[in-house]
């Protein structure tokens, strides 16, 4: 049996007329080379790109285009391994841009990009930034490739 079986099917649900059929799947094989490509920026360096690529790819446009927003806001700091954009900031900007409907909307997008490290953030003096982790060669690789892919 599944470990969450009873949560999936509730008491009523589960002697009512079906009938399961419970199959041990296990590969024992293991996790690096069942799951060759890891969707974060745990990678090397040198994958470090391709690994943002393959998350963006998975956000819709407007996921993309509210990272684009931190990528440009970063590059048009005069140091933008230092630098990065309040949640604020970036709402008033997203919101202009039709990106996000609600401040809601941004930290979902946002949550997405921090559970995939594409996206941290850090305390400053005027308060909590939001930053990519990317030297500034990194940082324009990154903005061509989320333009190609697509942004609005």
């Amino acid at each position: 049996h599944h470990i969450s079986s009873a949560i999936l099917w509730g008491g009523g649900e589960r002697g009512g007329g079906l009938r399961w059929a419970w199959h041990d799947a296990t590969t024992l094989i293991p996790l690096g080379i069942e799951l060759p490509k890891q969707h974060s920026l745990s990678a090397a360096e040198g994958n470090q790109i391709s690994a943002a690529v393959e998350v963006l790819k998975s956000l819709n446009v407007n996921g993309r285009s509210v990272i684009h927003q931190v990528i440009l806001h970063q590059l048009s700091d005069e140091s933008p391994t230092s630098a990065g954009i309040s949640f604020s900031s970036l709402y008033s900007i997203c919101r202009k841009g039709f990106l996000v409907a609600s401040e809601n909307a941004l930290r979902a997008h946002l949550a997405e990009m921090k559970d995939h490290k594409l996206l941290r953030q850090r305390r400053r003096a005027e308060g909590v930034v939001l930053y990519v982790p990317m030297g500034l060669s990194q940082l324009q690789q990154l903005k061509e490739e989320v333009q190609m892919i697509g942004v609005k």
